[in-house]
């Protein structure tokens, strides 16, 4: 199992109970890799969601030059369906697709989600959703980034919960060391559909890059007990006194389930050094993973330029490459 499925998976069971799903509250993750970075938004208005912009800080790049047709990778969203309230809707799941501008030019509610010309359309398939993206303009132009604008023009009886999208080798990763902050601003819609900006809220994600965990193990005198151990490091710096889980996962299974996953203690606290160090005592093959799972917050650390206020804050996850041991025979 890679590194990435893993981190998914325990991502929608460990952060099941935090208010990612609540109406009004909205939640943004980004976990970004220097081949691939997943960008997530969940969490949309009750009376439907006209519109979420991404807001991509400096020091990530885009190649905005890329001709229609060029898929950049891959979507998931997901929509509740009015036919079911307390029900599940439907997931949606398709290639982001490079589009030619002038498809969307002559929409109306198109032009007013995203009025003007841009410098690239991307769509979302099967749904035809289309991101207007754009060079940071406004109080960030200085700052430089990019602005992304998903227009939500959903069919009638559908509204927004949540979107993924993952790109492939397309977002470039900062060269300098860093704490980069991403936002998310939700756009509701009024009773008569039309977006309600004054009610926008916000969602920062907390980047810090690179994110280094390592995992260890070195056998002990005792043939079924190992020393599992490593370092934490963000941004290049050593990270004190974080939490970090220790999972084992016995191989030969394609898939975890909750059964199978083996966390070794409730977690394991990083010194001065961003070091740990835990010991475990081995009947098997398993292969451990070490994880940083910070959960997500209320409120923000600094300020957000919403008029409705920034509700959510997360830190990206970090996780280590598998550690396999075995005992002696």
């Amino acid at each position: 199992m890679s590194r990435r499925a893993l981190l998914g998976f325990l991502l929608a069971v460990l952060w099941a109970p935090a208010p990612a799903r609540a109406q009004g509250i909205s939640v943004l993750f980004v976990q970004p890799t220097r081949s691939e970075t997943s960008v997530s938004v969940s969490g949309g208005a009750a009376a439907g969601t006209a519109r979420i912009e991404i807001s991509i800080p400096a020091g990530f790049t885009l190649d905005l030059g890329r001709p229609p047709g060029t898929v950049l990778g891959r979507s998931t969203v997901d929509l509740a369906s009015a036919a079911a309230p307390d029900g599940e809707g439907s997931t949606a799941e398709g290639d982001v697709v490079v589009a030619d501008p002038a498809r969307y030019a002559a929409d109306a509610r198109l032009r007013a989600c995203a009025p003007g010309t841009h410098a690239a359309v991307w769509r979302l398939e099967p749904l035809d959703l289309p991101i207007f993206v754009d060079p940071a303009s406004g109080l960030d132009a200085a700052l430089g980034g990019y602005d992304l604008r998903l227009c939500l023009d959903l069919a009638p009886g559908l509204s927004f919960q949540d979107v993924e999208l993952d790109f492939k080798r397309s977002l470039g990763v900062p060269a300098t060391p860093g704490i980069y902050l991403w936002r998310a601003f939700v756009t509701p819609l009024t009773p008569t559909g039309v977006g309600d900006e004054r009610a926008t809220w916000e969602a920062h994600g907390l980047v810090p890059w690179p994110s280094v965990l390592t995992l260890r193990a070195r056998r002990t005198a005792q043939k079924d007990r190992f020393v599992l151990h490593g370092r934490l490091l963000l941004a290049g710096r050593p990270r004190a006194h974080a939490a970090v889980r220790v999972i084992g996962l016995p191989t030969g299974l394609a898939l975890p389930g909750t059964p199978a996953l083996r966390p070794v203690r409730r977690s394991i606290e990083t010194n001065r050094a961003g070091r740990y160090r835990t010991t475990v005592r081995v009947g098997q093959r398993i292969e451990f993973f070490a994880l940083w799972l910070p959960f997500p917050r209320l409120g923000c650390s600094s300020p957000g330029t919403a008029p409705g206020g920034c509700v959510t804050e997360t830190t990206s996850p970090a996780a280590s490459r598998p550690a396999v041991v075995r005992p002696r025979r």
